[in-house]
Protein backbone atom coordinates (compact mmCIF):
# COMPACT_ATOMS: atom_id res chain seq x y z
CA UNK A 1 0.00 0.00 0.00
CA UNK A 2 2.57 2.11 1.00
CA UNK A 3 4.82 0.94 -2.46
CA UNK A 4 1.33 2.37 -4.29
CA UNK A 5 0.73 5.54 -2.59
CA UNK A 6 4.31 6.39 -2.92
CA UNK A 7 4.64 5.54 -6.82
CA UNK A 8 1.18 7.48 -7.49
CA UNK A 9 2.91 10.41 -5.35
CA UNK A 10 5.76 10.71 -7.67
CA UNK A 11 3.39 10.44 -11.20
CA UNK A 12 1.37 13.07 -9.61
CA UNK A 13 4.77 14.92 -8.85
CA UNK A 14 5.92 14.37 -12.47
CA UNK A 15 2.98 15.42 -13.97
CA UNK A 16 2.43 18.88 -12.09
CA UNK A 17 5.91 19.24 -12.75
CA UNK A 18 5.61 18.75 -16.38
CA UNK A 19 1.97 21.07 -16.29
CA UNK A 20 3.89 23.68 -14.56
CA UNK A 21 6.99 23.62 -17.11
CA UNK A 22 4.64 23.69 -20.01
CA UNK A 23 3.15 26.97 -18.85
CA UNK A 24 6.22 28.49 -18.40
CA UNK A 25 7.33 27.77 -21.50
CA UNK A 26 4.62 29.42 -22.89
CA UNK A 27 4.88 32.39 -20.88
CA UNK A 28 8.51 32.68 -21.01
CA UNK A 29 9.65 36.34 -22.33
CA UNK A 30 11.05 37.54 -25.15
CA UNK A 31 12.63 39.55 -26.52
CA UNK A 32 10.92 43.00 -28.51
CA UNK A 33 13.74 42.43 -31.61
CA UNK A 34 13.60 38.58 -31.90
CA UNK A 35 10.32 38.45 -31.90
CA UNK A 36 10.04 40.66 -34.76
CA UNK A 37 12.57 38.56 -36.14
CA UNK A 38 9.95 35.73 -35.63
CA UNK A 39 6.87 37.36 -36.79
CA UNK A 40 9.11 38.71 -40.26
CA UNK A 41 9.84 35.22 -41.46
CA UNK A 42 13.55 35.55 -41.23
CA UNK A 43 13.69 33.17 -37.88
CA UNK A 44 11.65 29.73 -37.20
CA UNK A 45 11.08 27.81 -34.34
CA UNK A 46 12.17 24.60 -35.03
CA UNK A 47 15.82 26.54 -35.02
CA UNK A 48 15.88 26.72 -39.23
CA UNK A 49 16.55 30.16 -40.93
CA UNK A 50 12.72 31.34 -41.92
CA UNK A 51 11.42 31.63 -45.62
CA UNK A 52 11.85 35.16 -45.24
CA UNK A 53 15.94 34.87 -44.28
CA UNK A 54 19.05 36.89 -45.23
CA UNK A 55 22.28 37.79 -44.71
CA UNK A 56 24.75 40.56 -45.84
CA UNK A 57 28.14 39.79 -47.44
CA UNK A 58 31.04 41.33 -48.40
CA UNK A 59 33.93 40.82 -51.08
CA UNK A 60 37.29 41.63 -50.01
CA UNK A 61 40.45 42.30 -52.26
CA UNK A 62 43.64 43.18 -49.61
CA UNK A 63 46.58 43.86 -50.05
CA UNK A 64 48.94 43.61 -46.83
CA UNK A 65 52.73 43.85 -46.19
CA UNK A 66 54.58 43.17 -42.81
CA UNK A 67 57.70 44.43 -41.41
CA UNK A 68 59.15 42.23 -38.75
CA UNK A 69 61.68 44.56 -37.93
CA UNK A 70 59.35 47.44 -36.93
CA UNK A 71 56.54 45.08 -36.20
CA UNK A 72 54.55 47.48 -38.70
CA UNK A 73 51.64 46.09 -40.85
CA UNK A 74 50.77 48.02 -43.73
CA UNK A 75 47.60 46.97 -45.90
CA UNK A 76 44.98 48.08 -48.53
CA UNK A 77 41.71 46.58 -49.48
CA UNK A 78 38.83 46.91 -51.96
CA UNK A 79 35.46 46.21 -50.71
CA UNK A 80 32.23 44.81 -51.87
CA UNK A 81 29.54 45.36 -50.22
CA UNK A 82 26.28 43.87 -50.42
CA UNK A 83 22.92 44.73 -48.83
CA UNK A 84 20.74 41.84 -49.18
CA UNK A 85 18.64 42.95 -45.98
CA UNK A 86 14.92 44.68 -46.54
CA UNK A 87 16.39 47.60 -45.11
CA UNK A 88 17.57 51.00 -46.36
CA UNK A 89 21.30 51.40 -44.84
CA UNK A 90 21.89 54.55 -43.57
CA UNK A 91 25.81 53.92 -42.68
CA UNK A 92 28.20 51.51 -42.35
CA UNK A 93 30.15 49.80 -39.62
CA UNK A 94 33.72 48.50 -39.42
CA UNK A 95 35.70 46.42 -37.20
CA UNK A 96 39.27 47.63 -35.51
CA UNK A 97 39.92 44.78 -33.82
CA UNK A 98 43.71 45.83 -33.41
CA UNK A 99 42.38 48.81 -31.48
CA UNK A 100 42.54 46.22 -28.43
CA UNK A 101 45.85 47.55 -27.83
CA UNK A 102 45.01 51.21 -28.19
CA UNK A 103 46.43 53.45 -25.77
CA UNK A 104 42.93 54.00 -23.87
CA UNK A 105 40.95 52.08 -24.53
CA UNK A 106 39.37 49.64 -21.99
CA UNK A 107 39.85 45.48 -22.48
CA UNK A 108 39.16 42.13 -20.48
CA UNK A 109 42.57 41.55 -19.16
CA UNK A 110 45.76 43.53 -18.67
CA UNK A 111 49.30 43.76 -21.20
CA UNK A 112 52.02 45.42 -20.92
CA UNK A 113 52.43 49.27 -21.24
CA UNK A 114 55.10 48.74 -24.36
CA UNK A 115 52.26 46.60 -26.19
CA UNK A 116 50.16 50.07 -26.14
CA UNK A 117 50.07 51.88 -29.45
CA UNK A 118 48.44 54.21 -31.39
CA UNK A 119 45.88 51.78 -32.69
CA UNK A 120 44.63 51.42 -36.11
CA UNK A 121 45.73 54.61 -38.47
CA UNK A 122 43.24 54.96 -41.50
CA UNK A 123 45.33 56.58 -44.54
CA UNK A 124 42.43 56.58 -47.41
CA UNK A 125 39.42 55.91 -47.95
CA UNK A 126 37.06 56.10 -51.14
CA UNK A 127 33.00 55.37 -51.16
CA UNK A 128 32.33 54.31 -54.68
CA UNK A 129 35.43 56.15 -56.07
CA UNK A 130 34.99 59.55 -54.31
CA UNK A 131 37.44 60.46 -52.20
CA UNK A 132 36.67 60.79 -47.71
CA UNK A 133 38.91 62.74 -45.41
CA UNK A 134 40.10 59.40 -43.42
CA UNK A 135 40.71 62.10 -40.34
CA UNK A 136 38.61 61.66 -36.92
CA UNK A 137 37.53 65.55 -37.91
CA UNK A 138 35.65 64.29 -41.13
CA UNK A 139 31.71 64.50 -39.71
CA UNK A 140 30.85 61.41 -41.78
CA UNK A 141 32.78 59.33 -39.99
CA UNK A 142 32.81 57.90 -36.24
CA UNK A 143 35.95 56.34 -34.38
CA UNK A 144 34.59 54.62 -31.01
CA UNK A 145 36.79 52.05 -28.83
CA UNK A 146 37.12 49.46 -32.17
CA UNK A 147 34.68 50.30 -34.94
CA UNK A 148 34.72 53.11 -37.49
CA UNK A 149 30.86 54.33 -38.63
CA UNK A 150 30.73 55.69 -41.93
CA UNK A 151 27.55 58.32 -42.62
CA UNK A 152 26.38 57.64 -45.99
CA UNK A 153 25.41 60.78 -47.68
CA UNK A 154 23.38 58.64 -50.41
CA UNK A 155 21.88 55.63 -48.70
CA UNK A 156 22.28 51.88 -49.78
CA UNK A 157 18.87 50.48 -50.73
CA UNK A 158 17.77 46.68 -50.37
CA UNK A 159 19.59 44.59 -53.17
CA UNK A 160 22.42 46.89 -54.23
CA UNK A 161 25.76 47.33 -53.16
CA UNK A 162 28.64 49.57 -53.19
CA UNK A 163 32.21 49.51 -53.81
CA UNK A 164 34.89 51.14 -50.30
CA UNK A 165 38.79 51.62 -50.82
CA UNK A 166 40.83 51.64 -47.43
CA UNK A 167 44.06 51.56 -46.68
CA UNK A 168 46.02 51.61 -43.02
CA UNK A 169 48.66 50.46 -40.67
CA UNK A 170 49.43 49.47 -37.10
CA UNK A 171 51.76 47.96 -34.76
CA UNK A 172 51.57 44.40 -33.72
CA UNK A 173 51.69 44.15 -29.87
CA UNK A 174 54.55 41.69 -29.04
CA UNK A 175 54.46 40.64 -25.84
CA UNK A 176 50.86 40.74 -24.42
CA UNK A 177 49.59 37.83 -26.50
CA UNK A 178 45.62 37.61 -27.06
CA UNK A 179 44.81 35.62 -30.62
CA UNK A 180 47.89 37.79 -32.13
CA UNK A 181 50.88 39.16 -31.68
CA UNK A 182 54.68 38.31 -32.10
CA UNK A 183 55.84 34.73 -31.01
CA UNK A 184 59.37 35.44 -30.97
CA UNK A 185 62.31 37.14 -32.53
CA UNK A 186 61.68 34.62 -35.78
CA UNK A 187 58.10 34.46 -36.03
CA UNK A 188 54.72 35.89 -35.61
CA UNK A 189 50.64 35.32 -36.15
CA UNK A 190 49.05 38.14 -37.07
CA UNK A 191 45.30 37.90 -36.79
CA UNK A 192 42.01 40.28 -37.35
CA UNK A 193 44.72 42.42 -39.47
CA UNK A 194 41.62 44.07 -41.77
CA UNK A 195 39.43 46.61 -41.13
CA UNK A 196 36.28 43.98 -41.69
CA UNK A 197 32.53 45.17 -41.99
CA UNK A 198 30.28 44.63 -39.09
CA UNK A 199 27.26 41.56 -39.30
CA UNK A 200 24.13 43.88 -40.35
CA UNK A 201 20.91 40.68 -39.26
CA UNK A 202 17.49 41.06 -38.51
CA UNK A 203 18.13 40.92 -34.62
CA UNK A 204 20.43 43.93 -33.46
CA UNK A 205 21.29 45.97 -36.93
CA UNK A 206 24.56 46.63 -36.83
CA UNK A 207 26.19 44.81 -34.48
CA UNK A 208 28.27 47.59 -32.98
CA UNK A 209 30.50 45.53 -29.96
CA UNK A 210 33.26 46.62 -28.73
CA UNK A 211 35.89 43.93 -28.90
CA UNK A 212 37.70 43.65 -25.36
CA UNK A 213 39.36 40.64 -26.28
CA UNK A 214 38.28 36.92 -24.31
CA UNK A 215 34.84 37.17 -26.71
CA UNK A 216 34.32 35.08 -29.59
CA UNK A 217 33.46 37.27 -32.98
CA UNK A 218 30.51 37.48 -35.29
CA UNK A 219 31.10 38.06 -39.03
CA UNK A 220 29.33 37.45 -42.09
CA UNK A 221 30.64 35.16 -44.60
CA UNK A 222 32.48 36.80 -47.73
CA UNK A 223 34.98 36.14 -50.63
CA UNK A 224 38.76 37.01 -49.88
CA UNK A 225 41.72 37.45 -52.24
CA UNK A 226 44.63 38.50 -50.31
CA UNK A 227 48.28 39.43 -51.20
CA UNK A 228 50.76 39.27 -48.73
CA UNK A 229 54.76 40.08 -48.75
CA UNK A 230 57.07 39.38 -45.70
CA UNK A 231 60.70 40.31 -46.11
CA UNK A 232 63.43 37.81 -47.96
CA UNK A 233 63.89 34.32 -45.49
CA UNK A 234 60.48 34.90 -44.40
CA UNK A 235 57.90 32.06 -45.00
CA UNK A 236 54.32 32.37 -45.15
CA UNK A 237 52.79 29.49 -43.33
CA UNK A 238 49.10 29.17 -44.53
CA UNK A 239 46.17 26.22 -44.82
CA UNK A 240 44.48 26.07 -48.34
CA UNK A 241 44.67 24.89 -51.98
CA UNK A 242 47.82 26.46 -53.58
CA UNK A 243 46.24 27.30 -57.28
CA UNK A 244 49.52 28.16 -59.19
CA UNK A 245 52.20 25.95 -57.34
CA UNK A 246 54.25 25.79 -60.91
CA UNK A 247 55.29 29.18 -60.10
CA UNK A 248 56.30 29.20 -56.80
CA UNK A 249 57.52 25.16 -56.49
CA UNK A 250 61.04 24.12 -58.50
CA UNK A 251 60.44 21.04 -60.18
CA UNK A 252 61.37 18.76 -58.23
CA UNK A 253 58.58 19.69 -55.07
CA UNK A 254 55.89 20.92 -57.53
CA UNK A 255 55.97 16.72 -58.77
CA UNK A 256 55.25 15.52 -55.02
CA UNK A 257 53.06 18.62 -54.78
CA UNK A 258 51.10 17.35 -57.70
CA UNK A 259 51.59 13.40 -56.54
CA UNK A 260 50.35 14.49 -53.01
CA UNK A 261 47.50 15.83 -54.26
CA UNK A 262 45.95 12.41 -55.97
CA UNK A 263 47.60 10.10 -53.80
CA UNK A 264 45.73 7.95 -50.80
CA UNK A 265 49.57 7.86 -48.94
CA UNK A 266 51.19 10.10 -47.09
CA UNK A 267 53.35 12.48 -49.49
CA UNK A 268 56.22 14.82 -47.82
CA UNK A 269 56.58 16.59 -50.23
CA UNK A 270 60.16 18.73 -48.07
CA UNK A 271 61.58 16.43 -45.66
CA UNK A 272 63.91 17.79 -42.97
CA UNK A 273 67.16 16.84 -44.79
CA UNK A 274 66.05 18.80 -48.12
CA UNK A 275 65.26 21.97 -45.99
CA UNK A 276 68.82 23.41 -46.01
CA UNK A 277 69.71 23.17 -49.66
CA UNK A 278 67.91 26.22 -50.84
CA UNK A 279 66.10 25.34 -54.21
CA UNK A 280 62.72 24.79 -52.62
CA UNK A 281 60.75 27.56 -54.05
CA UNK A 282 61.59 29.36 -57.15
CA UNK A 283 63.89 32.90 -56.49
CA UNK A 284 61.95 36.33 -56.79
CA UNK A 285 63.67 39.50 -55.45
CA UNK A 286 64.04 40.78 -51.52
CA UNK A 287 60.69 39.48 -50.78
CA UNK A 288 58.11 37.33 -51.53
CA UNK A 289 54.52 37.41 -51.54
CA UNK A 290 51.46 34.83 -51.24
CA UNK A 291 49.08 36.39 -54.08
CA UNK A 292 45.44 35.90 -54.25
CA UNK A 293 44.07 33.68 -51.65
CA UNK A 294 41.24 32.66 -52.27
CA UNK A 295 38.80 32.22 -49.46
CA UNK A 296 35.06 31.89 -48.73
CA UNK A 297 35.22 33.37 -45.29
CA UNK A 298 38.50 34.93 -43.84
CA UNK A 299 42.24 34.18 -44.33
CA UNK A 300 44.41 32.57 -41.36
CA UNK A 301 48.25 33.07 -41.54
CA UNK A 302 51.34 32.59 -39.64
CA UNK A 303 54.49 34.25 -40.49
CA UNK A 304 57.78 32.62 -39.66
CA UNK A 305 61.73 32.66 -40.59
CA UNK A 306 62.78 29.44 -41.42
CA UNK A 307 65.08 27.98 -39.24
CA UNK A 308 66.82 26.86 -42.41
CA UNK A 309 66.70 30.20 -44.61
CA UNK A 310 64.47 30.03 -47.72
CA UNK A 311 65.48 31.92 -50.84
CA UNK A 312 63.49 34.94 -51.77
CA UNK A 313 60.07 33.74 -53.44
CA UNK A 314 56.45 34.96 -54.69
CA UNK A 315 53.79 32.04 -52.69
CA UNK A 316 51.07 31.55 -55.05
CA UNK A 317 47.44 31.76 -55.19
CA UNK A 318 45.41 29.51 -52.37
CA UNK A 319 41.75 28.78 -52.38
CA UNK A 320 40.23 28.19 -49.18
CA UNK A 321 37.02 27.79 -46.85
CA UNK A 322 37.67 29.04 -43.74
CA UNK A 323 36.62 30.04 -40.07
CA UNK A 324 35.43 33.43 -39.61
CA UNK A 325 38.22 34.88 -37.49
CA UNK A 326 40.32 36.57 -39.97
CA UNK A 327 44.58 35.96 -38.83
CA UNK A 328 47.68 36.11 -40.99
Amino acid sequence: MMKKSFSNLVINTIFIFTLISIVWASDLYMPVNIRKAYENGTRSFDGKPGPNYWQNGADYNIQVEFDPETRQLSGSEKITYYNNSPDLLTEIVFHLFPNLYKKGNIRDFEIELADESDGVTITAMALNGKKIDPSPDNKSLEYTHSSLKLSLQDPLPSGNKLKLNLSWHYVLNENSHMRTGVVDNSSAFIAYFFPRIAVYDDIDGWNDFKYMGTTEFYNDFGNFEVSVTVPQNFIVWATGTLENPEQVLSHKYLNRYREALTSDNVIHIVDSTECTQNNITTPNDSTKTIKKIHATKAPSRRIERPRCPAPPTELGKLNRSISRSPCL
